[in-house]
């Protein structure tokens, strides 16, 4: 089914996941990646990321995409083919891919898919000092440079021994005080499983000390009503891929937010 006009009264835009493992689209449930399987979905020949793209384009008029790259973030290896291909289909990149590019002296100037990437994304799990954060918005800028605080049940994920008190808060000013700007607040317990969001009071506590910042958040959206509270949270973007699989959300329902 072709995807219902837009007539956005909400200002918040969706974003559909995109999660890659050795080249090939997965389906992502509560973190545990060595669980992770190839995706299926109505109509799909094959998980590959351009295929899952023009799925999400084809029935929810969705291009612009979150991708994590997992080969890149835990193994140093970059999906570089996928990047390209979606890329050059028309497709917008928000991309985590690790300290992969960082290590190699990548900037999004010198790839062909640079131009489609309208963010890259430094997780907390792969931060290994503060340094990182400096490092990360003097190769990709303040404007392109997003960082993600990574949370396993609420807690941080992280190995920086500055960072063991474990305040998410104090994690988000540090990478304030480096020059962020654009934050992801995703608790990765929570997701692909459909279980409801457990960060939408971290999300207003953000909103309500940095006003200026950009927000996204997902994990456990189930339906529209998530999105909503998502919103009413104060984020500018949500996460989404397994209710969009499902179809929990709808074209339809996704008429009330911003075009993509």
């Amino acid at each position: 089914m072709p995807p219902a006009p837009h007539t956005s009264t909400n200002s918040m835009q969706v974003l559909p996941v995109l999660d890659l493992q050795r080249g090939i689209a997965v389906h992502a449930i509560a973190g545990e990646r060595h669980r992770y399987q190839a995706l299926s979905l109505p109509g799909l020949d094959a998980p590959t990321p351009l295929s899952v793209a023009r799925w999400y384009e084809n029935c929810f008029g969705l291009r612009n995409l979150y991708v994590a790259d997992l080969s890149a973030i835990v193994d140093d290896q970059p999906a570089w083919s996928a990047y390209e291909a979606l890329s050059d289909s028309g497709f917008g990149l928000l991309l985590d891919a690790g300290l992969a590019l960082l290590r190699r002296d990548v900037s999004l100037t010198s790839n062909s898919w640079g131009a489609a990437c309208d963010g890259m994304v430094l997780g907390l799990e792969s931060v290994e000092s503060e340094e990182t954060f400096a490092q990360f918005i003097e190769r990709f800028g303040v404007e392109r440079s997003v960082f993600s605080l990574d949370l396993r049940g609420g807690q941080p994920m992280t190995n920086v021994s500055s960072f063991s008190h474990g305040d998410p808060l104090a994690i988000v000013e540090s990478a304030l005080a480096r020059g962020f700007r654009r934050f992801i607040v995703l608790d990765l317990k929570q997701v692909g499983r459909a279980a409801g969001l457990s960060v939408l009071d971290l999300c207003g506590e953000l909103r309500r000390r940095w006003p200026e910042v950009e927000i996204a958040s997902g994990g456990g959206v189930r339906d529209v009503g998530d999105l909503r509270r998502l919103s009413d949270a104060g984020c500018s973007h949500a996460l989404v891929a397994t209710a969009l699989q499902r179809g929990t959300i709808t074209a339809e329902d996704l008429a009330e937010f911003s075009p993509p």
